[in-house]
């Protein structure tokens, strides 16, 4: 499966398959979640309703679940 380094001009539907990147690393900080990129070095904060989707992309998942 091809890897999709950022969204811009790609369409999400219902069946696109999403995964977490294996080139982060993540922790879970009061109910928040921080995202290191560790390619390029950039950090992501979620707020509790992003880390709670974080938390639900174990494997690979289509949006529509």
């Amino acid at each position: 499966m091809a890897e999709i380094d950022t969204l811009e001009d790609h369409v999400i539907t219902p069946s696109t398959r999403i995964r977490k990147s294996a080139d982060q690393v993540s922790c879970e900080l009061n109910g928040e979640v921080a995202i290191l990129n560790l390619k390029s070095a950039q950090y992501f904060g979620l707020d509790p309703v992003g880390a709670h989707i974080w938390a639900a992309l174990e494997g690979v998942q289509e949006v529509a679940a």
